[in-house]
Formats: C-alpha cells, sequence, structure tokens
C-alpha cells in the first residue's frame, strides 16, 4: 500500500485504487513512479497484491511444466484463482478495520476512503482485471489496460511467449498439433481468465454482485497484448467506441455503439484505442516487430491518466484527445 503525500497533507482520506501487475511480475509493480505521481496528483491511495499462478514465483514451475509434461498445466488456473481470492480479499481487508488502524491514520483522520474505490491494471493487470472487476462485490469502476482474452487468442501474437512457444514448438512440430492443444488448455484456462468472465461484467452479474463498468485502453502495434483481445473483452461489456476511434488497417468496427467526438456518456463502459506511430500489425496470428511496441504507452500518457480519473469520479466517459488518439 502507498499513501501519497497530498492526501496526508490535505487531510482528506483518499480513493482505494487497486493496482494488478504485468506477466510473471508482483506487487512491487505498484511503485513504478508514474503510478506514484497519478496518486499524489487524484488522490489516489494505492495497494496490490501479487497475481500468484503467473507471478514472478511462478517462473521455474510454469517452465517446467511447458517443457516436461503438458499433464501438469493445471498448475497454472489453480493458483490463478487463489491469487483472484487473494486480490478479492485485499480490497476488502482495505474498506475494512485496516482503514481504522494506527498505520494509516494522520492526525486523527484515516487516509483511506472506504467508500471510493476503483481497480486499475495493465497488461496481465488488464486481463485478470477483467476476471475481479466481474467478481468483485467492493469496486464498480475499473480501468483495462491493454488488456485482452482468452490466451489462446493473445499467447501465439505476443512476444512474451515466444521463448515458451518455441519449446512447445520444438516438442510438437505439427501446427494443427499446437493448435489443438492450445485450445485443450483454454478448457482449463477458462475458470481464472477473461473467456469465463466477459458476460459476467454487465450483461449477466454474479449473484449479489453489481454490474460493472470497465473503461479499457489499448495501444495499436502492442506486442505483448493484441489489441484483438481487448476489443473481445469490450464487447462483451457493451462498451462504447467513439468514432475517430484509430483503426489498425481500414477495419470497420464491428459490435460497439458509436459516440460523436464530442459525446459524453455516464454509467457506461468505453473502449478507447490509441496509436502512437507503430508500424501495422501482421495479419497472422504472429507478434508484432519489437522495435515499435506500444504496451506501455497508453498508461503513461496524460490524456488517458486524465480520462481514467473522471471516469472513476465522475462515473463519464470524455474523449480527452478532442479526436483520434494519436501522438500527434
Amino acid at each position: 500500500m502507498l499513501i501519497p503525500n497530498s492526501v496526508v497533507n490535505n487531510k482528506k482520506p483518499g480513493r482505494i485504487l487497486q493496482y494488478g501487475h504485468g506477466l510473471f511480475g508482483n506487487l512491487g509493480e505498484v511503485e513504478v513512479g508514474y503510478l506514484g505521481e497519478e496518486a499524489d496528483k487524484y488522490g489516489y491511495v494505492l495497494c496490490a497484491s501479487t497475481w500468484i499462478g503467473l507471478s514472478s514465483q511462478d517462473v521455474p514451475a510454469a517452465i517446467a511444466v511447458l517443457a516436461n509434461d503438458l499433464t501438469g498445466f493445471a498448475y497454472v488456473p489453480d493458483r490463478t484463482v487463489q491469487g483472484m481470492v487473494n486480490a478479492l480479499s485485499l480490497m476488502q481487508m482495505m474498506r475494512g478495520a485496516f482503514s481504522r488502524d494506527e498505520v494509516v491514520t494522520f492526525d486523527g483522520v484515516s487516509a483511506i476512503d472506504t467508500t471510493r474505490t476503483a481497480y486499475f491494471g495493465n497488461s496481465e493487470g488488464g486481463i485478470f482485471g477483467t476476471v475481479y472487476m466481474a467478481m468483485t462485490q467492493d469496486v464498480e469502476y475499473g480501468l483495462l489496460g491493454v488488456p485482452g482474452g482468452p490466451y489462446s487468442l493473445l499467447l501465439p501474437r505476443s512476444h512474451d511467449f515466444m521463448y515458451e512457444y518455441a519449446m512447445l514448438k520444438r516438442r510438437y512440430p505439427d501446427p494443427i498439433d499446437r493448435i489443438n492443444l492450445m485450445q485443450v488448455m483454454q478448457l482449463l484456462w477458462d475458470r481464472a481468465e477473461p473467456s469465463g468472465y466477459m458476460d459476467a461484467l454487465n450483461k449477466n452479474p454474479l449473484p449479489n454482485t453489481p454490474a460493472h463498468k470497465v473503461l479499457l485502453h489499448y495501444g495499436l502495434g502492442d506486442a505483448q497484448v493484441t489489441w484483438l483481445g481487448a476489443q473481445a473483452i469490450a464487447r462483451s461489456a457493451q462498451a462504447v467506441m467513439y468514432e475517430s476511434n484509430v483503426p489498425e488497417h481500414d477495419e470497420k468496427f464491428f459490435g460497439f455503439e458509436m459516440l460523436k467526438d464530442t459525446d459524453v456518456v455516464y454509467e457506461r463502459s468505453g473502449i478507447v484505442g490509441w496509436q502512437y506511430d507503430a508500424p501495422p500489425v501482421p495479419l497472422v496470428n504472429i507478434p508484432p516487430d519489437k522495435e515499435g511496441d506500444t504496451h506501455e504507452s497508453p498508461r503513461r500518457d496524460a490524456r488517458a491518466q486524465e480520462q481514467m480519473n473522471m471516469f472513476f469520479e465522475q462515473h463519464k466517459i470524455v474523449n480527452t484527445c478532442e479526436g483520434p488518439c494519436t501522438n500527434k
């Protein structure tokens, strides 16, 4: 947990913002500089847990499964379920008795506003954040940064999977076998990744769980999580999109309610694409050029940060780019 100086100095409790880290990372990612700056500017109290299952501590076991015996693949979704329980429990702890603990109390005022919560995750944090947002009873609004699903769609298009994919290719040289293998693995993964929960975001909420609103940000040219996965989640979340949303090639955006750039909508989910002059992605299921990778770009864009804060604070979606979101 990180409490910014602005919250303490202003003696105004801050919104609880739970952060979700990236692939094979850990909770320490919440300490990266731009997050601290955002928290200080907007008054967020940051907290994070580790996505066990695909965290830094899981690397040796995950590689051993891929290299030696794929029948042990259930290790990944099993552990991921526990990681999700941990994340849900963290927010309940932050909203509970911990918010009144002396360690978060300054001059008699708690730094934590238990009535205001939000979620923000990037990459794996956007992927597992989709599951989190479908399941949480404590958070209604979330920003899913460069997310996607299902994993069987994402992995062949990701540079992050190339080392592991090379191991699979040596063991299964026939591409048809590999395609079938990915789908069989997906059957186990469905209970722990977006494909099993997309429709529960707001179409068919889980019992005793609110309909959630999510804002998705993705970058064209992302070499780690394809934008195709973000759009799949957004369609299931009944997300709106601006007419000027940047296309990868000349495709039409199917399945979205389109807004004019000046429109402002409240209490809805939305999706925004960002173009940073990356080369066009391949038309087949291989990763884009790593040199043009935009994976880290949207989260560090001031316009995206402002849009996220308005979504959390005022429950509205505004086109902060005032047109297509590009770096020009």
